[in-house]
């Protein structure tokens, strides 16, 4: 069920960002970008990461507000139904 639940959060935020208007690189500096990546490394749950329209959040800030919503817009752009999004998406949650 794990397993399942990431990747339908993956790859639902993938569909995501891959269909937007523009790119989240274009958003968002490499510097920013990395330092995303090394807060995450060294502080975990704990880190401050900088998303663009958010500003500066937790991770579980980031997935709860941001990423948990866009990875049910691409599974529903899949079709998948609203039941099997809440079981995958809910483990994540």
């Amino acid at each position: 069920l794990d397993m399942m639940a990431n990747a339908a959060f993956y790859y639902g935020v993938l569909r995501t960002l891959s269909e937007e208007d523009r790119p989240l690189w274009t958003k968002m500096s490499f510097a920013a970008a990395e330092a995303n990546f090394m807060a995450a490394a060294r502080d975990g749950m704990d880190a401050r990461l900088y998303w663009p329209g958010l500003g500066e959040v937790t991770p579980d800030e980031l997935i709860l507000r941001q990423l948990l919503p866009m990875a049910d817009e691409g599974l529903r752009r899949w079709e998948v139904a609203a039941d099997v999004r809440d079981r995958y998406l809910g483990v994540i949650e």
